[in-house]
């Protein structure tokens, strides 16, 4: 099975990159195929709400950018993580615009994401966290996404490089991951709910 993580930061090498790879790696070590992708290397342009996803129906966008290459990872993915820093109280601009669409070319076109496995993370400097996380949960959601169940909420806190690992964000992050290798597993019938 393979699990799809969405890095929203604008920067390579930051918090949201090293949470997300705690995920990521619990995961592989569980024995699931995982890849990280990097929002800010692929830019893409916001939804422009021209309704072309609607009318054509086919699961494409016809802004011509990364987003195709990331929506065709969704579809490929069993699960898929968003991992964002907190700006502002929300999701990056980068994540907000690769959600955005796919969220309403899934729509019309038979919706493509649901019951794929959905998790999200956030990290934050002091506070926000809560409210990005329901951001995310709230797009799986309206998404028909199954969001994977964790013991805490999986936000990081730090502001500062490698500040983003602390102990008990980091024991929700495995537990995060723990979560949604059991729900693969339970959906797949490897495992009992």
């Amino acid at each position: 099975m393979k699990v799809v993580g969405f890095n929203g930061s604008p920067r390579m090498l930051g918090n949201t990159g090293l949470a997300l790879d705690v995920v990521l790696e619990r995961l592989a070590d569980e024995g699931f195929e995982t890849e990280h992708v990097y929002l800010c290397q692929t830019p893409m342009d916001a939804c422009d709400s021209c309704g072309a996803c609607n009318r054509n129906m086919d699961g494409n966008c016809i802004i011509v950018d990364a987003f195709s290459e990331h929506y065709a990872r969704m579809l490929q993915a069993d699960a898929i993580v968003f991992a964002s820093p907190c700006y502002f109280g929300g999701v990056t601009a980068q994540l907000k615009g690769l959600m955005d669409r796919a969220g309403n070319v899934a729509r019309s076109s038979g919706d493509q994401l649901s019951r794929k496995v959905g998790l999200g993370l956030v990290t934050e400097r002091r506070e926000g966290g809560l409210a990005t996380l329901h951001q995310i949960h709230d797009f799986m959601m309206a998404s028909g996404m199954v969001v994977a169940p964790s013991d805490g909420w999986p936000i990081i806190r730090g502001h500062i490089l490698g500040e983003g690992k602390d102990s008990e964000g980091v024991e929700y992050l495995e537990s995060l991951a723990d979560g949604a290798a059991w729900l693969l597993r339970a959906l797949d019938g490897q495992a009992q709910f």
